[in-house]
């Protein structure tokens, strides 16, 4: 679905700007409206690609909050799960809920900590490790699609301001 929005002062030509629900044409009048801002288009297109990427580990059944606390637990053992789910951004709360379903599941494995039987340590299971590599491989097909439109050089450019504005971010 396109619809064009443009001001009769457009400075540039309009230009096709990527949303959830489809794509909309907009005319770049350098006045500083909402859809001129770099920050919108940022969040269009993070929004469209969180939605691919669940769709993709749904295929496989795996929420995407569930694939990420397997993807951290791909490189070993953890024994505090609160810090786990801090590093993507869960609360306690969410992270103990989400390990209980995965440890029912048979995807994580939860055994007291030798010395201090109220931490668990939690570990992927050959299940859960098998799970997180399928959703790994699922996960790069939809991001290769999703950029097939950049050449290889956009791609690195992109990737690298990304990064930066990383570093930078308060």
């Amino acid at each position: 679905m396109l619809v064009r929005v443009s001001s009769p002062r457009a400075a540039a030509a309009p230009r096709t700007v990527p949303m959830k629900i489809g794509a909309v044409r907009i005319g770049v009048d350098g006045r500083g409206g909402v859809m001129d801002r770099i920050t919108v288009s940022l969040r269009s297109v993070s929004c469209r690609a969180e939605h691919l990427d669940e769709r993709a580990l749904a295929e496989v059944g795996l929420p995407a909050r569930e694939y990420a606390l397997l993807a951290l637990l791909e490189h070993g053992p953890v024994a505090r799960q609160h810090e786990l789910g801090a590093v993507i951004g869960m609360d306690r709360t969410t992270t103990a809920t989400l390990v209980r379903h995965l440890a029912d599941r048979g995807l994580v494995r939860r055994t007291p900590m030798p010395g201090n039987s109220r931490v668990l340590v939690l570990e992927l299971t050959p299940e859960g490790e098998a799970l997180r590599a399928t959703g790994a491989r699922r996960l790069l097909a939809c991001e290769q699609e999703f950029l097939r439109p950049l050449t290889p050089e956009q791609r690195v450019r992109l990737r690298d301001a990304l990064e930066r504005l990383l570093e930078v971010a308060p």
